[in-house]
């Protein structure tokens, strides 16, 4: 199946170690990935033999084939094996468990109806003392860091004409739209010629401006933002109207990151590369969707402090 070709590549090119054993009823063999044993990495077995390599060194089962597929008599087995404490997964969660990240492209796609996890980021109590943390957050970041927005104002005023602060439409939780606000980085005819994706070297970035982009002082003023409820200090990053259609129409369920408020940081920004190509766009939606997913508090405090890191690593974009 295609989706087991792309977690073997992913397999591959993460030289994961633990091995597991794909299975699927329509080829009657289950397709294997075993880097540390004696066999081809991505070797196969009849499905008489699954048994054998799963009372093995094998970690995990592998579906093939989406669950509400599956024939009775194979329910049966697979399930006889989660009683020898192996696990049964579909390929998205293998990669979740693996990358704490859900890819886009399955073959399976009712989940996205189903699965109550989509909920997690709205559960009442959970917005609740969020929105409470972010309201107070906001509010003390505001005025202890009161000396940074003033002196990065001025430095962005000396070195640049235009205005001190960019005002720009985004695309914020269930798609409504708000003004997000930041320190220029650019040039103030950066966009003469239309909206583009920043990229890396980007001769439009002011010198200023890309000191900012790394400490990422530029996002400071979206503790207005989230003061006022547009935006939580964590969640994924909100994009431009213009962007956000072309994304919709070339990214299968590039809308489920509009279930929770966009943020200032987010599980995409810590975990992956600055891109700004359509396979970027993939990758980190799938960091995002993962977020939306699992959203807790602790899930936001740890994405906080890995943003300090980069914070203090110099390690924006």
């Amino acid at each position: 199946a295609a989706e087991a070709e792309r977690l073997r590549a992913r397999l591959r090119e993460a030289r994961v170690s633990n091995p597991f054993v794909h299975f699927d009823p329509t080829v009657s063999e289950a397709a294997g990935w075993d880097p540390d044993g004696d066999g081809d990495a991505d070797g196969s077995w009849p499905l008489a033999a699954l048994d054998d390599q799963v009372q093995g060194a094998v970690k995990a089962v592998v579906l093939g084939v989406p669950a509400q597929s599956l024939p009775a008599g194979a329910v049966a087995d697979l399930f006889s094996y989660r009683v020898l404490n192996v696990p049964v997964l579909s390929p998205s969660q293998l990669v979740e468990q693996l990358w704490e990240r859900t890819p886009v492209h399955t073959e399976d796609h009712a989940w996205y109806l189903f699965d109550e996890r989509l909920n997690a980021g709205s559960s009442v109590v959970y917005q609740g003392l969020k929105r409470q943390a972010d309201a107070l957050g906001a509010l003390l970041g505001l005025v202890a860091l009161a000396p940074v927005l003033l002196l990065t104002a001025l430095a962005v005023a000396l070195t640049s004409r235009g205005p001190v602060l960019y005002r720009q439409t985004r695309v914020g939780r269930w798609k409504k739209p708000f003004t997000l606000y930041k320190f220029r980085t650019m040039r103030a005819d950066a966009e003469a010629a239309g909206a583009r994706w920043a990229s890396d070297g980007d001769p439009r970035v002011t010198a200023i401006g890309r000191l900012l982009r790394k400490s990422r002082v530029d996002e400071l003023p979206q503790l207005w933002n989230v003061l006022v409820g547009q935006m939580s200090l964590v969640g994924p990053r909100p994009e431009r109207p213009a962007f956000t259609e072309r994304l919709e129409r070339a990214i299968p369920y590039y809308d489920l990151r509009h279930l929770v408020r966009p943020g200032i940081t987010g599980w995409a920004q810590v975990s992956y590369r600055y891109g700004a190509s359509l396979d970027d766009a993939v990758a980190k939606l799938e960091y995002d969707i993962y977020y939306v997913k699992h959203a807790s508090l602790v899930f936001d405090l740890r994405i906080l402090a890995r943003t300090v890191g980069v914070v203090l690593g110099l390690r924006g974009r």
